[in-house]
Parts: C-alpha cells; structure tokens; sequence
C-alpha cells in the first residue's frame, strides 16, 4: 500500500494552515506566466540574500571592530556567532506572526526590522549596544527563507521545483560570502560603517522588489476569536508547533546532514583574514578579503548544477518507476560531492595551506580547491534543502523552519569555533575533522534517500496509534 508519501506525477502539493491559506489555489499559481516567476524567485533570493549578507558582513572586520570598540576579538567571534544563532531561530518568531496576520504583512514587515535594525546599528557607539542590534537583526534571517520555499512550492511543479530553488539558493549562497567579502573591501578604504550603508540600501531595494512582484495569495489570516483570543495568539508562538516534526526521523536526519554541511560551509568562511593572511603575508584586509571569490563562485555554481541534477534525478527515477515519484529520489543527486568532491576538495585545501612544501603553489592552490568545496557543498545541499520543501506538504513551512534551525545552530557552532580549532591542531587536522562531518553528512542523507519512506511511515503509524 503507498502512503500520502508517495505520489504520482504530476504532483500538486497541498497545505493546511496558513500555508494554503495565504497562497490561493497552488494549480492557478502554478500557470502564472514565466516572466512572474522569475521575478519571484529574483526578489525572494535578493531579500534573502541580503539578509545572509548581514549575518557575516563582519568575519572579515573584526580586527577592526576590536580597536574601533576597544573589546577583545573573541568578544565579535562569539557576537558573530550569536547572531548567526538568533538567524536560525528566525521563523520560530515570524511563522507565529504570518499565522496572525498573514504572509503579506508579516513577509514585508520582517523586511522592515530588518532595515529599521539596520539603521540603528550605524549610529551605535558602544560595543553592548551594537552587539545587541546585530542579534536582534539576526532574527529577521531564515524566515524569508521558509517563506521562499513555501511559495515555490505553490508556483513550481515538482519537476521544476528543484530548478527554482536552485536559482534561488544561487542568489542565496552570495550573501554569506559577499559579506565578509565586501566587508573586506570597504575597511580598506573607508569605515566600516559604511557597510552598514550598503546594507540598508539592499535591504530597501529588496522591499520594493517584495512590495511590486510577489503576490502572497488572497487568503485569510488565523486571527483567534473569542474571550481566549489572546492566549489561542500566544500559542502559536509556542516553538514545539515547529520543532515537533523532528519525531519523523526522515526530517530530523536530513535536518542534521544539512547542519554538517554547514558547519563545513562555515569553517572555509572563517579561513581566510586568520590564515591566509598570515599564511601568504597579506598586509591588507582587501588582499585576503578577496580570497572569498573562490568559495562564492562555488557556492553559485554549486547551487544551479545541484538543482538541475536533482530535477533531473527525480526524473530519472519517475520513468523508472512508471510515473511514482519519491520526494528521496531527489537525494540521490549529492552522491559524487558527497563522497568525491568534498573529501578531495577540503582535504587539498587544508593540508595544502599547511604544508611547506604544498605552498610553494602560492595561492592558485587554496583559491582553487576552495572553489571545488563551495560547488561540492552546495550540491548537496541543493537537494536537502528541495526533500525538506516535499516531504511533508502539510507541513512545509515548519518542516523548513526547524531544518534552518538545526543547520544555523550548527554553523554558530563552527563560527565560534573554527578560528580556535586552527589555532589548537593546525588548518589540516581542523579541515580533515570538517571532511568526517562531511561523510556524516553524506551517510545520513544516503540512509534517507534509501529508507525515508519507511521512517515517515513509521513516525505516522506512531501518531495515529498515538491519536486511539
């Protein structure tokens, strides 16, 4: 007997809640013109994009934040962490709000505080304060991610979804590299509160894209009515609405392996101003700053290729089938980055900086093996981050947002500790330790593709034997 799990193609994915609510009817959406599409997935990646560049803008600057502040540098490493802590719990405030008062609203208005937060934070003299309002800021992160996702599950087919959110993630995947990147550059000639400028001009372009393009649907919010109107609101700002769904191993799992990856992603980001700038004598902060090129040219292009392999693999195991589709086929797709591309890339990468002999290469070694971990990466990532948008269509948007929980609560971890691990064993032994988290990454998400079925069924027999 097939479960809800499996389907036939073509698929339309339905949701409860706000999800369906607030989107309109997902087959009209889905034969909106191509032109509205792209012009939705160009401004949910801009806006998200400009959010991500908030959340690293200053990996590259805290040597200049420390004597702007007079603050020890491992009080910005742990800030930087923290804020990229406060971005995975991003959707754990603004999903309750969007059940409120709808996509719409909520959607522009996280926009807002992100600009309004932003603004404030130029004008910001003392180091508590400013620490403060970058956390704060932090909070407006991963929900435009949920959000995006959940709206391509309304205008894209499952065969094109792969594609979408890969386009999406491209633009994505610039914001964390392009933060310490452009940091870089700017406090090599200016002040590092232009940065800040720079931000709010991005963050205001993004509401204007949000404001003209992106249309939310008709529906209405879930305003409680009634004497308990008010506690029946405070409820939905109870997290286990979101976290709940990690009793479904299949989501936990995929959850976990993206958060691996993450942490890997993160680590090659702290590289750059601590070694290689030591390592190569690099005297400025723009010389190391633009090292980031590598990696974010690989970010990009491992995000386009990923969703198209994946799109393409779904295919693939449709016609074998004969029309049954898997949301895990998709997860197939990561197989070569998984276990070829990431090991060889990072472990080149690693002992090739530390090795004396390796570095006569100067720097045309790193650059390019960087390039490789970012295309390896963001391969995978591309289909986890697709399986978690459909295996569980009712509940997309939360599936999401506790995935970008676990996964931002590991690249935290790794931001205020990948400088220290360096320091402690050497760059090798720190990137052989991020190659093992890799293969981690790689098992779990093999024993999804192979077994998914099976524990979503599982996790459901539970709930219904629950339920009697």
């Amino acid at each position: 007997m097939v479960s809800e799990h499996h389907s036939k193609e073509p698929e339309t994915d339905l949701s409860h809640g706000s999800d369906a609510s607030d989107s309109g009817d997902p087959v009209k959406l889905q034969e909106a013109p191509l032109w509205r599409k792209c012009m939705i997935v160009f401004s949910t990646s801009w806006i998200t994009m400009s959010a991500c560049f908030s959340s690293t803008l200053f990996l590259s600057t805290v040597n200049e934040l420390t004597q702007e502040f007079d603050v020890p540098r491992r009080t910005f490493e742990i800030a930087n962490a923290a804020v990229l802590l406060a971005f995975g719990m991003s959707s754990l405030v603004w999903t309750p709000i969007e059940k409120v008062c709808g996509r719409p609203i909520a959607y522009n208005c996280c926009i807002v505080a992100l600009l309004v937060l932003t603004i404030i934070a130029v004008f910001l003299s003392n180091s508590a304060g400013f620490i403060a309002v970058r956390i704060l800021s932090g909070f407006q992160g991963t929900y435009f991610h949920v959000a995006a996702q959940t709206i391509f599950a309304d205008y894209f087919p499952p065969t094109q979804r792969g594609t979408a959110t890969g386009f999406f993630l491209a633009g994505v995947v610039l914001g964390s590299p392009l933060g310490p990147l452009v940091g870089a550059v700017i406090v090599t000639y200016k002040s590092w509160r232009v940065i800040l400028w720079l931000q709010t001009a991005m963050v205001a372009f993004g509401l204007v894209l949000s404001v003209t393009f992106i249309q939310h649907g008709h529906g209405k919010p879930q305003r409680p009515t009634g004497r308990r109107s008010f506690c029946r609101t405070a409820c939905l700002f109870n997290p286990l609405h979101v976290l709940k769904w990690w009793r479904y191993p299949n989501i936990l799992t995929t959850s976990v392996a993206c958060g691996f990856l993450s942490w890997a992603q993160f680590s090659l980001l702290a590289v750059p101003r601590h070694v290689i700038e030591k390592r190569f004598q690099l005297h400025t902060p723009i010389l190391s700053g633009l090292f980031y090129l590598a990696p974010t040219s690989g970010f990009v292009v491992g995000t386009i290729l990923g969703g198209r392999l994946s799109d393409r693999t779904v295919k693939w195991w449709v016609k074998r089938r004969n029309g049954l589709r898997l949301p895990e086929d998709r997860l197939r797709s990561g197989v070569v980055s998984f276990f070829i591309v990431i090991p060889a890339a990072y472990l080149g990468f690693g002992w090739g900086i530390q090795c004396d002999e390796c570095s006569r290469a100067r720097l045309a070694a790193p650059i390019v093996t960087a390039f490789f971990v970012g295309v390896g990466v963001f391969d995978a990532m591309t289909g986890l981050n697709t399986y978690c948008s459909e295996a569980l269509p009712k509940a997309r948007r939360d599936v999401i947002a506790s995935k970008y929980f676990i996964q931002y609560t590991f690249s935290a971890v790794a931001s205020a500790v990948a400088t220290s691990l360096i320091d402690a064993v050497g760059l090798g032994p720190a990137c052989t330790i991020d190659v093992v988290f890799v293969l981690v990454s790689a098992t779990l998400t093999a024993s999804v593709a192979r077994r998914g079925s099976a524990m979503q069924r599982w996790a459901e027999g539970n709930s219904n034997r629950n339920l009697e």
